[in-house]
């Protein structure tokens, strides 16, 4: 085979392998994204919390737009839904609930799966890939790209485990050490002190003698301190909260 009739094979390979460097890593068995488009100066309940104006769309970081998101403001009394429009068919879709992820009382974000330059990846259970939305954009319009460790910070909320089987709490940030104790989703709360290394967060961790973490007036019975794998190696959060309490 001669270097001329190679050419055209290179260049395809070359197209291929930009595409698969776009694409998203495979988070279909959790749909909990690495983080949420978050409003800049706070997001609100009962609402979805996304820019009113219309924001650009890419097949993949620094390529050509094609297509908007938008919101849907058109029923007063309903929380506004998302859509997508792809242009070169003008196509219209709903975004899927899985994308958005609900954050405080009947208010949603919408979750976003990864993040490269200026681009983050959004929409992957709405579209196949999903598409990339440009941080620039967003913050012009009063909104950023939060990770999940941040957004927890910010919360300071009293979290319960979100592991299957229990989350260990210990005595260093580290995966060799060995558990003080293992934490349940009750009878207790798991307090952020603000310490964070990497994926791990300094915590408290409060059990109290009814056993009822809601019950009124219940007495603390032990308290623990220590570290917790807050973010999971995916980026998914270990610990959550009520968004309806």
């Amino acid at each position: 085979m001669n270097k001329k009739s190679l050419l055209p094979l290179i260049f395809i390979l070359l197209i291929l392998i930009s595409i698969n460097l776009a694409e998203p890593h495979d988070n279909s068995n959790s749909g909990w994204g690495i983080g949420i488009i978050s409003r800049i100066h706070g997001n609100r309940s009962l609402t979805t919390n996304f820019p009113d104006t219309l924001i650009p769309v890419f097949g993949f970081p620094k390529g050509n737009q094609i297509g908007f998101i938008g919101k849907d403001t058109s029923d007063p009394y309903s929380n506004p839904l998302l859509f997508l429009v792809i242009s070169a068919n003008q196509r219209k879709m709903t975004v899927s609930w899985v994308d958005l992820k609900e954050i405080n009382y009947e208010g949603s974000c919408l979750k976003y799966y990864e993040q490269i330059d200026d681009y983050v990846n959004v929409l992957y259970h709405t579209l196949k890939r999903g598409v990339w939305i440009k941080i620039s954009d967003l913050r012009d319009n009063g909104y950023y790209p939060q990770d999940w460790m941040n957004f927890l910070l910010d919360q300071r909320r009293a979290y319960f485990p979100n592991v299957e089987g229990g989350l260990n709490l210990r005595k260093n940030p580290n995966i060799k050490d060995k558990p003080i104790i293992v934490l349940h989703r009750v009878p207790g709360w798991i307090l952020l002190t603000g310490k964070v290394e990497g994926l791990w967060a300094e915590v408290e961790f409060v059990q109290y003698a009814s056993g009822d973490p809601f019950a009124l007036n219940s007495k603390i019975a032990n308290k623990w301190k220590g570290w917790i794998k807050a973010i999971d190696d995916k980026g998914f959060p270990n610990i959550w909260f009520y968004t309806r309490d």
